[in-house]
């Protein structure tokens, strides 16, 4: 009962029965590009990411299953491409209808892993900008997350 109300917050009125949800978010700024194609499906969140800073090489990669808590937060596993190499980062989001968002903050190495990363302290990261929901068909959202 509990996992079937918070689906029903989640993905606004959808049940744990019925298909998954796509949803995407596209934001660009002065100073970067943010687009994501988030899939919501059974209260986990899973998809596509895409951090494109301007006159950079930017960071493209998938978003791992992970389960959703309450009020659309997640600890996830985002496993990118930059520079041709392979990167892993633990990141910490917050998915709702109109937008998502991250934490961010300083990052560390996690130790004997080499090229993973965890928020330092994460008590003292701030949450991103929002970024808002955009309609999946949008050009440049297709655009960034190409790979």
């Amino acid at each position: 009962m509990k996992r079937a109300l918070l689906a029903l917050t989640l993905v606004g009125a959808a049940t744990l029965a019925e298909a998954a949800v796509e949803r995407c978010y596209y934001l660009r700024d002065r100073h970067q590009s943010v687009a994501a194609r988030l899939v919501l499906e059974h209260g986990r969140v899973a998809g596509k990411l895409a951090f494109l800073p301007h006159e950079k090489d930017g960071r493209r990669g998938r978003i791992k299953p992970a389960p959703l808590a309450q009020g659309g937060r997640a600890a996830v596993r985002y496993d990118y491409l930059i520079e041709g190499q392979r990167q892993r980062r633990d990141l910490i989001v917050r998915v709702r209808p109109d937008h998502f968002a991250y934490l961010d903050g300083e990052w560390r190495e996690v130790p004997g892993s080499v090229y993973h990363e965890r928020l330092k302290n994460p008590a003292r990261a701030r949450w991103s900008a929002p970024v808002p929901a955009v309609s999946c068909r949008l050009p440049a959202l297709r655009r960034a997350l190409e790979y």
